[in-house]
């Protein structure tokens, strides 16, 4: 709650809520209501006691003793004004919805920052795996134009100096692919194959 507000209600409760009556100073008895009105109440120690014999006074007091008037006590704020009393209860209420509307807010504010934070990791992603996707297409393209550009021509025979460039074109490659188990990873490794074997056939020596 607003430490003004708060401020306020206390000090309101303090004006319009009901009074606490006090002990007796004397004898720290329960005062009594004496007398009710406009200009206030008046409370007083009697001295009158009520047990199992009715309401009678304490010994060595009476109705005319000074006990009595020196007791009394005045309270002018009429005991409290119950319509204010509702009122301040209602603005508490209001403070008290207020602030559970606040953190609610918050909660649902932090709960939508973390789905766009999530939101836009996704988009980064699918981005990437596009890049890769177009990226191994064109690839899979100019090795199929190599490859029908092969089919065309008379075989070679595979002879003992070019053993080497043809296992590690064709085995090495089927063995590692064989051992890679995330299917991003294998996609890459393919067309990183595919560019190699490419470079291969036409004769390169970069790819020995």
């Amino acid at each position: 709650m607003d430490k003004g507000i708060e401020a306020l209600i206390a000090r309101l409760n303090e004006r319009y809520g009901p009074t606490e009556v006090p002990k007796c100073r004397l004898c720290a008895g329960q005062l009594s209501l004496q007398r009710s009105g406009r200009e206030g109440n008046v409370w007083a120690c009697s001295g009158q006691i009520d047990d199992e014999h009715g309401w009678h006074y304490a010994p060595g007091r009476d109705i005319a003793d000074t006990h009595y008037q020196e007791s009394q006590w005045y309270d002018y704020s009429g005991g409290g004004d119950s319509d204010v009393m509702e009122l301040i209860a209602e603005l508490e209420q209001a403070q008290k919805d207020r602030e559970n509307w606040r953190m609610s807010f918050d909660n649902e504010r932090l709960r939508a920052d973390k789905l766009a934070s999530e939101q836009a990791k996704t988009y980064e992603r699918i981005a990437y795996l596009e890049k890769t996707l177009r990226s191994t297409e064109e690839t899979l393209i100019a090795a199929g134009d190599q490859i029908s550009e092969l089919e065309a021509a008379p075989p070679a025979p595979i002879v003992a100096e070019n053993f080497d460039a043809w296992f590690r074109m064709v085995m090495r490659p089927a063995m590692e692919f064989s051992g890679i188990k995330d299917a991003e990873q294998k996609m890459v490794y393919s067309s990183t194959q595919l560019a190699w074997n490419a470079a291969v056939l036409n004769g390169g020596s970069d790819a020995k």
